[in-house]
Formats: C-alpha cells, structure tokens, sequence
C-alpha cells in the first residue's frame, strides 16, 4: 500500500518513490448515436494529461464548443486511456459506434 510521506512523491511499501497522477477533476456524460461534446474539466489545457475512460467503444475528437464526432474520427476502445490535451482543445465529442453508454474525462495531476 503506498503511502504519503510528505516528500514528492509517495512511496511503496519498501520506501520507493512511486510516480502516479492523481485525478483533480472529472466529468462525464452519456454516450449514443448522436454526437454530444462535454468541456474539458476545469484547469485542462494544452499539454495536461487527461484520463477518459467509456464503457463502450466510440469515436471521439478534441476541438472547440462545435466539435462533433464521427466514423473518421479516433476510435476508443471500451476502456481507459490516459491521453495529452491538443492544443486549442477545451471539449472532446464522442458518438457510439454500435452501442450507448457512458464517457468520463479525469484531470490527472
């Protein structure tokens, strides 16, 4: 179990450091055959790491207050992705490839 020893980072059970991203914000929606975006979580911006995770595959993009989602856009595959904020980027758009579900966007820091 790692625990904080108020250094950097925190370490293992053997006191090694252990680089890992904590979650700072999170937002989520549903997921279906209509493209929908969702801004990014507050303090997400250029360069940031964001976690997204969707409980169904989909297609997703980055872009500004009207970017949609389509076929030719990035496949995600149901799961979790930790993934870079592109620049000019302040949503993300995603659409079902098959079936609805669920997409959740993390700040990690």
């Amino acid at each position: 179990m790692a625990e904080e020893t108020g250094g950097v980072l925190p370490t293992d059970k053997n006191s090694n450091p252990v680089q890992v991203l904590g979650e700072v914000a999170t937002v989520a929606d549903d997921i279906d055959g209509v493209s929908d975006r969702i801004a990014l979580p507050s303090g997400a911006s250029e360069g940031t790491i964001i976690r997204v995770s969707a409980n169904t595959d989909c297609y997703i993009a980055f872009g500004t207050i009207s970017v949609t989602a389509s076929s030719s856009d990035m496949l995600f595959i149901n799961g979790v992705e930790y993934l870079q904020v592109p620049a000019g980027a302040g949503y993300i758009a995603y659409i079902q490839v098959s079936t609805a579900g669920r997409i959740s966007i993390s700040l990690m820091a």
